[in-house]
């Protein structure tokens, strides 16, 4: 048996975000870019208004952000 077999995954270390916040963020990130598809509200907007609307305390924010600026400027490209 190795060292790791059987014991617990370790938590992140403090102000690391874990997996479970960056898939979160992934789903509110395409959220948020379908509502920019069919409502044409600016980006900003729509990032602000999830901040609002969510509970984005189990979320990587700056992921959240990446994800749905950087697919939202890169749009053409990836079409």
């Amino acid at each position: 048996m190795s060292e790791t077999e059987g014991t617990s995954p370790q938590p992140a270390p403090s102000g690391q975000p874990k997996a479970g916040d960056r898939r979160r963020a992934r789903a509110l990130a395409m959220q948020g870019l379908y509502q920019r598809h069919f409502s044409k509200t600016a980006i900003s907007d729509i990032e602000a208004e999830f901040m609002v609307d969510n509970d984005m305390s189990k979320v990587d924010l700056l992921y959240f952000r990446d994800l749905l600026r950087g697919v939202h400027r890169e749009q053409g490209e990836l079409d």
